[in-house]
């Protein structure tokens, strides 16, 4: 695929294109509007399928519409990647608006809403706790309990989803619920949340848990080295794109990083900023991340935008 004539994705800031990932039995393939899907499809059944003996799914495959809604809602209609082009197999499942699909672990889809793959582990979750109330647990016990369905079932999806603030209120409420029986608190979640040592239980803080989900984020995006991940290029372009109405006399072309340059994004989900990304770039304005070199070397300088900084 790699070495095919397909157009994929091409993203600024990345010398190739992007064309496909594969894990284990899931490979995801990137097309373009001028792509076809026949062709991808002989490709596949040519070299890899027949390499590895392995037999395409078609009636797994999902289609996932990319670009504007108006363009994803034509793909719907029309079953083809672009207009005049060749209709999709019938067999291929196109997603709807709000619909996603499950893609190593994450959930993903066109306009998909954040909270819905998490209606399955929060159910969860509250079974289990439950359960364990009628065994009367000690409060010692209930704090071992939280930590291992709470924050073990939680922890991953929160690490590659992110998690919505009406789940993370959800289950605050859960754990208080569940450590003093569905009665009034006695002893408020921050002070339980504290080290023993401090007068504590070291009870999971969802929040405080969350937070440095964030920032691990954006230490990946911040790696500006050979090594910086392809999803932080995208990033930029989409941080570039939702630039504040004040800032847009910034050409387009000169928006390189909003970390070393000083123009200004609109982290509203109504701007177009995705919401993992909102949440990494208010992580960083309240920790007050910011390029400051007081005595930058010739090398770094150079290596700085060369407007805007």
């Amino acid at each position: 695929l790699r070495a095919s004539n397909l157009n994929g994705i091409e993203v600024p800031g990345l010398t190739e294109r992007i064309i496909t990932t594969m894990f284990a039995d899931d490979t995801t393939v990137f097309l373009s509007a001028n792509d076809s899907y026949s062709h991808m499809r002989t490709l596949l059944d040519r070299w890899w399928c027949k390499g590895s003996r392995a037999k395409f799914n078609e009636p797994k495959t999902v289609l996932i519409p990319l670009g504007p809604r108006a363009g994803r809602e034509r793909i719907r209609r029309d079953r083809t990647l672009a207009e005049g082009t060749e209709r999709l197999p019938g067999g291929i499942r196109i997603l709807d608006e709000g619909e996603g699909t499950r893609m190593l672990g994450a959930w993903i889809g066109p306009d998909h809403d954040d909270a819905t793959p998490w209606t399955s582990v929060v159910n969860t979750i509250q079974r289990n706790l439950e359960r364990w109330s009628r065994r009367r647990p000690t409060l010692k016990g209930k704090q071992v309990i939280v930590n291992l369905e709470v924050g073990s079932r939680t922890q991953y999806l929160a690490r590659v989803q992110g998690m919505p603030k009406e789940i993370e209120k959800s289950l605050e409420k859960m754990i208080s619920k569940f450590l003093w029986d569905g009665k009034r608190v006695a002893v408020a979640g921050a002070t339980m949340g504290r080290p023993v040592d401090e007068g504590g239980l070291k009870i999971l803080n969802i929040a405080a848990r969350n937070e440095p989900i964030d920032l691990m984020w954006l230490r990946s995006y911040l790696d500006l080295s050979g090594l910086r991940p392809r999803w932080a290029h995208l990033a930029d372009a989409l941080i570039a794109k939702a630039i504040l109405a004040s800032e847009r006399r910034v050409a387009p072309t000169a928006r390189v990083n909003i970390f070393l340059q000083t123009w200004n994004t609109n982290t509203s989900i109504l701007a177009g900023m995705p919401r993992d990304l909102a949440r990494m770039l208010k992580a960083a304005k309240r920790y007050g991340v910011a390029l400051d070199a007081q005595n930058p070397s010739n090398d770094l300088a150079e290596a700085l935008p060369v407007w805007y900084h």
